[in-house]
């Protein structure tokens, strides 16, 4: 359960937050695959979009959503361009022990801002302050 506390009271206040979801959808080959869908944090609780900030809410509505849906998996934190940025580390920690490949940890602490397991259990997520070239 994600609680308040973890993440940033900075990152907290936007209102750039929605719930999400996995759904079996088909992947390029046809076969169906799992795939995180958003969805709004708001009544009447559509899908979200990445690109439509009036899928978005607060970041007390998203928890509030993932208490009150059934199948909504956890929260996320949509991007828009205003310097908040997401680094992404896949493959980098073992699901079972929590080993972390040394070079990809020595890059996480380089960038010295909230950091998160991934979903899968195996990556990382970083949300900072940047700029993505």
């Amino acid at each position: 359960m994600i609680t308040a506390s973890a993440i940033p009271e900075e990152i907290q206040r936007l209102p750039q937050w929605v719930g999400w979801k996995t759904e079996n959808r088909p992947g390029k080959d046809g076969e169906m695959k799992p795939t995180k869908v958003l969805v709004s944090p708001n009544p009447p609780y559509n899908y979200g979009k990445s690109n439509d900030a009036g899928t978005w809410g607060t970041f007390a509505d998203a928890l509030k959503a993932t208490e009150m849906l059934p199948g909504i998996d956890g929260i996320g934190f949509v991007f828009n361009g205003d310097g908040i940025i997401g680094v992404d580390f896949d493959h980098v920690r073992d699901k079972d022990t929590g080993q972390i490949d040394p070079e990809a940890w020595d890059e996480i602490k380089a960038l010295n801002s909230y950091t998160e397991v991934s979903p899968s259990g195996t990556g990382f997520h970083v949300l900072c302050r940047g700029k993505i070239p």
